[in-house]
């Protein structure tokens, strides 16, 4: 994700299909089949994800899937999981919310969505961490296991784990144990074909990912050690934010439950398969089974399990445990509403008549004393696409902020963010009103709807206020930095209205200040914009 302009999401490692589009129709409705049946946490995940990213271009989940037939789903379904998982962790804090609160706020955006089990979830706000390859030196050769290069020893900066710390890890965490929770469920699908299932399927399933669970626990157990010795003030923010400890002990718990029961499990099932004359034996870090036309042998990963889980026995990891417990004493989930309802009224602010006014709520009619900043008008067709072809645009001033508007040709039709064509970190749409504070010629500030290309999320199709990014900017020679201020957005019909609260930058605007007005798009392969004035 561009690191200037936006917030660092998910990584998410998308697999190519071999199937066909043909295929596309077959493969989701038997995943979704399965996952309604037998999945009920990994139904709820990519049901919910799929209303964020539809079924467009090559990011919906079907395009995880590794072939075109009901083996290749249910193959896929470990990885589809917990891909999907990584998109609601980014997104569906904001359709809760909007929900909740009957609307919507740019304090949604600060908030990542943790779905657990049955239903429950938790909204995180997250703390300042560190990369988590800070903490490489105080981790042994011995206990560099398999996700290490990728999630630990990585120069990647959009990686997670780096640009979120302890909070991509507990992702992490969350999404191996769901992706792999969704694997074992799958055990009904198994045993109703029962001698005709592929059960080396099953196993592999499972046994590829189950103790990424413990290796997640180790990373966050020797962060916060790190963090306690190197970085005392980020130790104590992350601890005193009961919501992540609250998080943390759920997901571990439900990790340690899921092993628990797969654990439990295996030897009925080994002896199911002993019925059907099978052979089938465990040793060490391997599994073998024999149908009668030969041994196959699959890894299990067990010594890499019961390394770590032998590590963490030890009294310094328990001790971590303890002190994660005590600051998640006491803590509701529902707690974290009050607390986001006292972030958006924090956000409210004294109108004129003495009264208090909710920016996130309609009252534009109200603002009879607004004074003109700007209003400029622009012939329909000068720019090929509808949803950047400005037509007349204003900037309107009062003591309670400004308002920017923005009347396009056409945005009665949903567009699509980032599209797979985009190059990384490159700007998709624009929607800006430049602002030269002086008249000298040179932009000092914007208020913009801006969308990049994040490499480490998924298509979505929606509505331009709630996929862009809607920020202030100060403008400085090499780029821009956000500007200390607060502000809403919203469509109505064909125009866009963003409303900026009283802050230093509104204030600074003067009888110099001259406005214009930039929209932009590219889809990869051309770009297009269009300017007011011309």
């Amino acid at each position: 994700m561009l690191r200037k302009y936006g917030w660092i999401g998910t990584a998410l490692l998308i697999l190519t299909s071999s199937a066909s589009a043909g295929d596309d129709g077959f493969l989701r409705n038997k995943t979704l089949e399965v996952l309604d049946a037998y999945c009920p946490a990994g139904s709820h995940i990519v049901r919910s994800a799929l209303t964020l990213v539809g079924t467009v271009s090559d990011q919906d989940f079907v395009h995880m899937i590794d072939g075109n037939d009901e083996r290749a789903c249910l193959t896929s379904l470990n990885t589809i999981v917990h891909e999907e998982n990584h998109t609601l962790h980014t997104f569906w804090s904001r359709e809760v919310l909007k929900k909740k609160f009957g609307g919507f706020s740019d304090v949604f955006y600060s908030y990542d969505y943790f779905y657990l089990k049955d239903g429950r979830f938790t909204l995180m706000k997250r703390t300042k961490t560190f990369p988590s390859k800070e903490m490489i030196p105080t981790i042994p050769e011995r206990l560099r296991t398999f996700r290490f290069p990728d999630y630990i020893d990585t120069s990647n900066e959009l990686q997670s784990t780096q640009n979120q710390g302890i909070y991509g890890l507990l992702d992490e965490f969350n999404s191996y144990y769901q992706g792999t929770k969704a694997a074992f469920d799958l055990l009904g699908v198994y045993e109703k074909k029962g001698k005709a299932a592929n059960w080396h399927d099953f196993f592999t399933g499972v046994n590829s990912t189950y103790y990424g669970c413990l290796e997640f626990r180790f990373f966050i157990f020797k962060y916060l050690m790190y963090a306690k010795e190197h970085h005392p003030d980020l130790y104590r923010g992350i601890l005193d934010n009961k919501v992540w400890c609250y998080t943390f002990l759920a997901v571990d718990q439900n990790g340690s439950d899921l092993m628990r029961d797969y654990f439990a499990e295996k030897p009925a099932i080994f002896e199911r398969l002993r019925g059907y004359g099978w052979k089938i034996s465990e040793q060490d870090n391997m599994l073998y089974i024999n149908q009668g036309n030969g041994t196959v042998g699959h890894m299990n990963f067990m010594i890499v399990y019961t390394l770590l889980d032998e590590e963490m026995k030890k009294p310094e990891y328990l001790a971590v445990l303890e002190t994660v417990k005590e600051h998640a004493r006491g803590w509701n989930p529902e707690s974290v509403y009050a607390v986001i309802a006292a972030e958006m009224e924090d956000r409210r602010y004294t109108d004129t008549q003495g009264g208090t006014v909710d920016p996130y709520a309609p009252r534009l009619e109200n603002r009879a004393s607004l004074e003109d900043i700007a209003d400029e008008a622009d012939p329909e067709g000068d720019a090929a696409r509808p949803f950047i072809d400005l037509m007349n645009a204003s900037v309107e001033k009062d003591a309670d902020g400004l308002i920017v508007r923005m009347r396009l040709a056409d945005l009665s039709q949903p567009l699509t963010f980032n599209q797979p064509s985009v190059r990384e970190n490159t700007m998709e749409y624009r929607w800006a009103a430049m602002f030269d504070m002086n008249g000298d010629g040179e932009d000092e500030y914007s208020v913009e709807l801006v969308g990049f290309k994040d490499p480490e999320t998924k298509t979505v199709r929606g509505g331009i206020v709630d996929n862009a990014q809607m920020s202030v900017w100060k403008l400085t020679g090499d780029g821009a930095e956000k500007a200390d201020a607060h502000l809403r957005g919203e469509q109505k019909g064909n125009e866009l209205i963003l409303e900026v609260l009283p802050c230093d930058f509104v204030s600074s605007i003067g009888p110099k200040t001259r406005v214009h007005f930039k929209t932009f798009y590219s889809d990869g392969k051309t770009e297009e914009e269009d300017l007011m004035p011309d």
